[in-house]
Formats: structure tokens, sequence, C-alpha cells
């Protein structure tokens, strides 16, 4: 299916105050406000962020 990953199914945060990704999963761009509902492909949602040492 073309397009089924395409940039308009990214998520996508749009804020005035911050966000911050460091090649980590897009969820937690802005703490206060994580990103949920997305498609899986994105990255999981509500995961840790750093593997526990």
């Amino acid at each position: 299916m073309p397009g089924i990953f395409g940039p308009g199914n990214q998520p996508k945060p749009a804020r005035a105050d911050y966000v911050a990704n460091s090649n980590n999963t897009s969820w937690m761009t802005n703490p206060p406000e994580p990103l949920t509902g997305y498609q899986g492909v994105w990255g999981k949602a509500r995961t840790e962020l750093e593997p526990p040492s």
C-alpha cells in the first residue's frame, strides 16, 4: 500500500514551548504531554527510555 508509513502518519507534536527527541522513542518528546495513539512502526509508547543497567 503506497504511503502507509508516509510523513502524514508520523507522530508530530505541535507545541509552542518545546519538543526534544534524542534518538529515543517519539512518545516522550515533551514529558508533560506524551504522544500516544500513533502506529507501532514509529516506536512503542509508554516504554522505558533507557534500558535498565
